[in-house]
């Protein structure tokens, strides 16, 4: 009987090794998977004319250790003005564990390491405006700089195609500074393929719950910058 319980530990222990040494990998492989330019031919769900046009959405990586090791900036803009800024933003991938959080109690993705991304706002977004064409200028960012969206963080888990994220946060409050602002709840990426689910922020700082969200089926049409 000992004998069986120490081989079940050791499968534990085993186990347990092996979901550590996947975070790092897996959150390596997200990093490159993520980066790129997307392009929607459509949203459903959205009430306004705005939320119904074509969108191109770019994620591409910068260097800002201050925010820390994967850094990426993500800009979007309609699909036939790239000059036109819609919405930008910071989002980083770090390891972490974040269950009980507010998140889908249901989701079994906390064997090991979560990658978790959190999301930043710009304070001030006219003074990065030039950061599509000059990344470099993040050398210069401080955290004081961005705001947080509490609660809105995102859990990653690598998928027989690729990754996706668990259930939506429930206590997701972006802040009365992201008023307007479409909120990431849900997302899955594959080999060509990533798709959000978005909600917009009201004045009160919360997420509009009142109708149906806002689906985002975004298809891979070219390298990250």
């Amino acid at each position: 009987m000992l004998g069986a319980v120490a081989c079940g530990a050791l499968a534990l222990a085993g186990c347990a090794n092996s979901a550590a040494r996947r975070g790092p990998g897996d959150l390596a492989a997200l990093q490159r998977a993520l980066l790129g330019t997307y392009t929607s031919n459509s949203a459903d769900g959205g009430a306004d004319a705005a939320g119904s046009s074509a969108v191109t959405l770019t994620i591409q990586p910068v260097t800002a250790l201050v925010l820390g090791d994967a850094v990426f900036y993500v800009r979007e803009t309609p699909a036939d003005n790239p000059h036109l800024v819609l919405a930008q933003g910071i989002w980083t991938l770090a390891l972490g564990a974040v269950r009980g959080r507010g998140h889908d109690k249901s989701d079994k993705s906390d064997q090991g390491p979560l990658i978790v991304e959190h999301r930043f706002l710009f304070k001030d977004p006219r003074r990065w405006v030039g950061l599509a064409d000059n990344p470099d200028l993040l050398l210069s960012i401080l955290p004081q700089d961005l705001q947080a969206m509490p609660g809105c963080d995102l859990i990653w888990h690598k998928t027989s195609t690729g990754f996706e994220t668990g259930g939506a946060p429930d206590a997701c409050h972006p802040g009365t500074g992201a008023q307007g602002v479409w909120v990431e709840q849900h997302a899955e990426l594959g080999p060509t393929q990533l798709s959000l689910i978005e909600r917009r922020t009201l004045a009160d700082g919360g997420l509009d719950n009142s109708g149906p969200a806002l689906s985002l089926q975004l298809t891979r049409s070219g390298s990250a910058p």
